[in-house]
Parts: structure tokens; sequence; C-alpha cells
């Protein structure tokens, strides 16, 4: 039997209102031996520089069934603020499941999908929404270039939407040819971002041979310099286009199907364009070949001290008397001897007025 009123009903608490950029990231740690030994380092790298460049956007993390070392961590950096909304899960549901579930679940203006280990570097996330801006036709964006073998420059040029479900790099090319895009190739490659690219995925580098059997493709003289395709580790949704696609098979937990989404995004028109410039590495199950930016990994590491209470980050709105009072509060909350003083009175309180006879 309930007794006594429940203070929040009168307490005119409002519901959360989202910021316009939410990002989901997929982790999936089944232990730490062999392949996943450094996951966890990686995993707090990756969740530490989203937070460090993305500091106004909402960060989402759903956990695929990993270890408990790895679910541990998780928490850990939710109550540090770092992850503001955590979804365990004793399952592997998948990546094509979490994303559909994300599409659904996340009411943010823009969604984010990114693996987890993935570290990010400033200005990606306004680079990403600067496409969208310079190109209103832009159905998905992306912060890494896509390079494809000097041997299918060909059937980039020529491919269509019937011909585009070989490859999530298909897709952004059948986008473009669909809506009369122009681009042109570049071969041979940049060699910076390739070997960025080819290093970060386990592959060898020779700044000789390797950059002329390697080709992307770019658009310029628009608003911006873009390349055609989104790389299938990170890309960013307007959520009104994407929210209406329909469900996609999830039977394996890493299929082809995860690749499901850039085909329908394609078929529903739409471009699918990346900035020129890489803005993210991908860091795989370890953290080697970061040397050349361990004064940026120094950097942001030191912006989260050990033991750092989470702290509400302030709504970006004119302040009222009412709200700036509601703030006052808030952080006398925050004063430990102030809130145990003042949850004895309220338990006190409560006593004496329910108390029997």
């Amino acid at each position: 039997m309930r007794r006594g009123i429940n203070p929040t009903k009168r307490s005119g608490l409002r519901s959360h209102r989202p910021a316009r950029v939410g990002i989901l990231s997929l982790n999936y740690i089944p232990s730490l031996f062999g392949f996943f030994e450094q996951s966890l380092e990686v995993l707090e790298v990756h969740l530490k520089s989203l937070r460090f460049t993305a500091a106004d956007a909402e960060i989402w993390v759903f956990d695929n069934g990993s270890c408990s070392e790895a679910q541990t961590l998780l928490g850990d950096l939710y109550t540090q603020g770092i992850v503001d909304q955590l979804v365990l899960s004793h399952y592997n549901w998948g990546k094509s499941a979490v994303v559909q579930w994300g599409l659904q679940a996340l009411p943010h203006e823009f969604i984010v999908f990114t693996d987890g280990d993935i570290l990010f570097f400033p200005k990606w996330l306004e680079k990403a929404l600067e496409i969208f801006e310079a190109y209103p036709e832009t159905s998905m964006a992306g912060v890494f270039p896509v390079f494809f073998r000097d041997t299918s420059i060909k059937e980039m040029q020529e491919m269509t939407i019937n011909k585009c479900r070989k490859h999530y790099i298909c897709a952004g090319f059948a986008a473009a040819n669909a809506l009369h895009f122009p681009f042109q190739i570049v071969h041979p490659a940049p060699a910076e971002s390739l070997e960025m690219f080819l290093l970060d995925i386990g592959a060898g580098f020779d700044p000789l041979k390797t950059p002329h059997r390697w080709a992307m493709a770019v658009h310029k003289g628009g608003p911006i310099e873009v390349s055609i395709g989104v790389r299938d580790f990170l890309f960013v949704l307007r959520r009104e286009k994407a929210r209406c696609l329909p469900q996609a098979p999830t039977e394996q937990a890493l299929s082809p199907y995860n690749e499901w989404i850039h085909y329908l995004m394609a078929e529903r028109g739409g471009l699918q364009l990346s900035t020129f410039q890489p803005y993210v590495r991908h860091m795989g199950n370890s953290l080697d070949g970061l040397d050349e930016v361990s004064d940026y990994l120094r950097q942001f590491s030191s912006s989260f001290p050990e033991g750092k209470v989470w702290q509400p980050r302030p709504q970006q709105f004119a302040p009222s008397f009412k709200k700036q009072t509601q703030r006052l509060v808030r952080k006398a909350l925050r004063i430990k001897w102030f809130r145990r003083f003042l949850e004895r009175v309220y338990h006190t309180l409560y006593l004496v007025l329910h108390s029997e006879g």
C-alpha cells in the first residue's frame, strides 16, 4: 500500500530536451584475450575522444553482450558523465539490429552511428554537419574519405541502384549517379590519407607503389569539397530520412547485412558524401600506430581526471529568472552536507505526517 504522495508529481519536473545530435556507439568485447587484449584501452580512448570533441552532443552506448570487465568500464564512464545513456545487454543482438533500434530510439535531429574503436579528432562533427548544409540532398555523411581499388574505377563510374548491393562503397556511387551529381576520379589516391586507411586496417603501405593501386572520387566546385561514399564504421544520418527505412535481416551478429542501410538510403535517393580529409582514425583492436598523435591523446586524456563526478551540461537557452533560480538550487544540492541535511528534514517530516497513531 502506498504511503503519502510521490513528491516528484508536484515538483514541476520536466522531461529531458534532447540535443541536436545524438551519437550511438556500438560495442562488443567478449573477452580480454587474444584479439581483444587491448580492447578496454581502445574503448576508453574512443569514448573520451568522443566526449572531448562533441561536448554538446549526447552520447549513447549500446553494449552487445560484452564481458563483465568491459561493462564495468562502461559503468564507470557513465558515472563520470562521459556517456549520457548506457544500454547493457546479456546478448549480442548484432550490429544491424542495434542500428535499427537506434533509428527508433534516438530522438535527435541527426544520429551518428560509430563502432567502438574510432578515435575522433576536433571538428569532425562540425565537418559532417557542414556537408548536410552545403548539399541539402545529402542523406548520409562521413568524415573519412572512401578509397577503392583502381581496377574498379570504371565500375564505380557506371554504378546504378540495381547493382549497388555488392558493397557499401557502391551505394555511394549509385546514389551520386542517380542524382547526376558530378565527380572526378583521383588516381593515384592521396598518399597521406590512404596510408592512414591501410595501416588502420592492418594492411601494408609502399609510398612508391601503393597509391597507384587505389583511387577515390571527389566533387569540386560546390560550396565545399567532398568525396563520394561513406565508410561503414562511422556515418551520420538525418533522422527524418532514416526512420522510414524498412527492417533488415538480423540473423547474424556480423554479416553483409550490416551494410543494408547504405543500400536502402541509396534506393530512396540522397547523396552519400564524406569529407576530403580524414577527421577520425580507425584504431581497430590496439593503440599501436598512434605515436604521431600522442600529444593529442595526452591533451584530451588530461581533461578527464580520475574520479570526476558527473555534472549536467547546461542547456543552450537564454536563462530566465526561474531557470536561474533552479540552477542555483541544483548547485546547492551538489553540496553533500546541504543535501544530506535536506534529506534528513524530508524524512523526518515524512515520518511525522505518515506515522500511525
